[in-house]
């Protein structure tokens, strides 16, 4: 059987990230901390290596009984639909037996004097068990702590990872799950019983996290996760599979980034036998695949977003690497955070922190979801046709959005001039000493001036696109 890389291997080389969250773990409780990044960046690998460095520190090199993983997402998946596997599983990641055997019956009782409402029942009593398992844990945290303190024994307490919450999952049903457990999170970090940690992606987290709490943000640290530089996907890369670098050069690299997810897909199926370059071609197709598939509305069931804005997206970080936040909501979403959040969701793009300054508070830029996307969006906008094609889509919007602006400020000038219309010929005037109707009258004709300029720029831009489309369809006429 090849050799497989192990999932921690990358953050052997990233120790000065790894250093950072066992600094972090080796504190006192008094802080939850969030992990961020985007999806397949390494967040329970960075965990994993940073207990493999710390059990190594340890006089028992075995003992990790200090962490406790807790996986929520396949509980979510249950959540809703099937309430009794929720708990029970629930219960096994806590710790916490005999599990829930006699959920259930309850609602049964209700369902049989009053057909239907087993299942607000059912929804109480599982409020009621998440509450006494959490319950049931404070109090063996805090026996925990006594027995330690009777013992003379100072140690770190336990630490709790929870992974698997998603902004989709904190929705409807299992909003109260989450608020629950970030309550309970709360309460054992202040006693100092336990540390938390919770691992989300940037496009929810932070902000879920912080309402959650009660908007204490002196009470949340959070630790953005990034992709690794190119000189260290290099390094990892001769230490896991030689193959690969003596194949891929530096441009090859800087398409694959620095992605945990991706480098693992990439080296596991060389290993398996195929070629650098042919694994990479593909992962760039699988990619182009689904952002064609976003702009045909095939993948997003809820997105808020259009196709126009998707591609603006797309124009934009075909060229730039990082564009602020402020400057990317305007340009692609008009100021529509709801439609910018959707986006996020889908992955195509991410959030990032700018550099620090002593002199501003740290801003906010956007960046494509990962290398792999930008690869495929400079790929996407080389190609003539296609980008006449959802260059077009785009004219049409603005062309309709100006119009709208447009047929707005010109009923507002009829509206004026009739008022005009009454001084002067129905021997209704009024005196108008500051001549406000008139300058009213010339504002929105200035108005009117800038909305009649930017059409005749879309409608170029329309006319532009449509040349070229058919451009392509004589050529491909003649062939």
């Amino acid at each position: 059987e090849a050799r497989r890389p192990r999932t921690s291997s990358l953050w052997a080389f990233r120790q000065n990230e790894v250093k950072k969250v066992i600094s972090w773990l080796n504190q006192y409780p008094s802080r939850i901390l969030l992990l961020i990044g985007p999806e397949g960046d390494g967040k329970r690998a960075l965990i994993t290596e940073a207990r493999k460095v710390l059990s190594l520190g340890q006089d028992d090199s075995k003992n990790n009984t200090n962490f406790v993983m807790i996986n929520v997402g396949a509980l979510l998946e249950a959540h809703g639909k099937d309430e009794y596997r929720f708990l029970q599983g629930f219960c096994h990641e806590f710790g916490y037996f005999p599990a829930m055997l006699f959920f259930g019956q309850i609602s049964s009782v209700f369902d049989a004097v009053l057909p239907g409402s087993g299942k607000l029942a059912k929804g109480a009593e599982a409020s009621i068990v998440v509450s006494k398992v959490l319950g049931c844990t404070i109090q063996a945290l805090h026996k925990l702590q006594q027995e330690q303190r009777e013992m003379g024994k100072r140690s770190n307490p336990p630490t709790f990872i929870i992974d698997g919450f998603t902004d989709e999952n904190t929705q409807h049903e299992s909003k109260e799950f989450f608020e629950h457990l970030v309550r309970w999170a709360v309460y054992v970090t202040e006693t100092g019983i336990a540390k938390v940690v919770f691992l989300g992606d940037s496009t929810w987290a932070e902000s879920a996290l912080t309402s959650a709490i009660g908007h204490r943000p002196d009470f949340l640290d959070v630790f953005a996760v990034e992709d690794a530089a190119e000189e260290t996907v290099g390094q990892w890369l001769k230490a896991t599979s030689p193959k690969v670098v003596e194949v891929l050069n530096r441009r090859h690299l800087q398409v694959i980034g620095g992605r945990n997810a991706d480098l693992l897909s990439l080296v596991r199926k060389v290993e398996d036998g195929e070629h650098p370059e042919q694994v990479l071609d593909d992962m760039v197709q699988a990619t182009a695949t689904s952002v064609r598939f976003l702009l045909a509305g095939s993948l997003a069931k809820d997105r808020t977003f259009t196709k126009a804005q998707l591609w603006r997206a797309i124009s934009l970080l075909a060229k730039h690497k990082e564009i602020p936040q402020d400057t990317f909501l305007f340009s692609v979403f008009r100021g529509d955070e709801t439609a910018m959040k959707s986006m996020l969701s889908c992955g195509v793009i991410a959030q990032c922190r700018g550099a620090y300054s002593e002199d501003e508070l740290q801003s906010m830029k956007v960046k494509a979801g990962s290398p792999l996307y930008q690869e495929v969006f400079r790929r996407m906008t080389r190609d003539e046709g296609l980008t006449a094609v959802y260059d077009l889509e785009v004219a049409k919007d603005d062309i309709a959005r100006e119009q709208k602006k447009l047929t707005e400020y010109e009923d507002e000038l009829v509206r004026l001039q009739e008022v005009d219309d009454v001084k002067h010929f129905k021997d209704r005037g009024f005196t108008d000493p500051k001549k406000v109707l008139e300058r009213q009258k010339a504002f929105l004709l200035e108005l009117v001036h800038e909305q009649a300029t930017k059409l005749e720029k879309y409608h170029a831009e329309r006319k532009r696109c449509v040349a070229v489309i058919k451009e392509h369809e004589q050529a491909l006429a003649h062939c």
